[in-house]
């Protein structure tokens, strides 16, 4: 029996120069509608969710940052590697999760833990976009971003960002720091229907 190779980490292409990356990917949708034209209806069904992905892709190519989820920190906060492989550390904007980690080992918030392997199994090698509100960068250095999972143009965003998805589900509570405050009152009206459900945390709150 042959032993199979590790599965390789998604390869992100560099996200620094929108209009290069623009026209590579108006190139590589033209390759795909040629395949598609010259198999004509042999086309499988794989070549046609790639080429609806690419046309997507490019209706939608604006300001984000594309990158792979390398590790999460905490609820709240992820390692995110953008193209040509470099790591930034991402602050999810707009919410507050408790800390998995305390000062000490043994010293987690309630319900920390929780929200910490909730972010983990949900983005950890996930591919994911990043929106900027208004800040790039809080004090410490991390980029600000909205984290979407799903395209933003999609309309359904409780479900494909993720910064809503915690609030909704009850891992974190609204953290609202000006001037990054677009997505606050949404937020704020998940977080008093995840309360009013005991949802996640507000389960521990009296």
């Amino acid at each position: 029996m042959t032993s199979r190779s590790p599965r390789r980490p998604p390869t992100i292409a560099p996200a620094t120069d929108h209009r290069k990356g623009k026209k590579l990917l108006s190139a590589i949708t033209a390759v795909f509608l040629v395949l598609g034209v010259f198999y004509g209806g042999q086309a499988s069904g794989l070549h046609r969710e790639l080429l609806a992905a690419l046309l997507g892709m490019e209706a939608a190519y604006g300001p984000l940052e594309t990158g792979v989820v390398a590790r999460v920190v905490d609820g709240d906060t992820i390692l995110v590697r953008l193209g040509g492989g470099e790591e930034v550390r991402v602050r999810l904007i707009g919410v507050d999760t408790p800390e998995s980690v305390g000062r000490y080992a043994s010293d987690p918030e309630p319900y920390g833990k929780e929200a910490a392997a909730f972010t983990r199994e949900r983005l950890e090698g996930r591919v994911v976009h990043l929106e900027k509100d208004v800040s790039d960068t809080d004090r410490y250095g991390r980029l600000l971003r909205y984290v979407w999972t799903g395209k933003p143009e999609s309309g359904d965003w409780e479900e494909d960002m993720f910064n809503a998805v915690l609030v909704k589900e009850g891992y974190a509570r609204v953290a609202t720091f000006p001037p990054d405050v677009k997505m606050a009152d949404r937020f704020l009206e998940l977080e008093r229907t995840a309360r009013k459900g005991d949802k996640g945390l507000w389960a521990f709150e009296p």
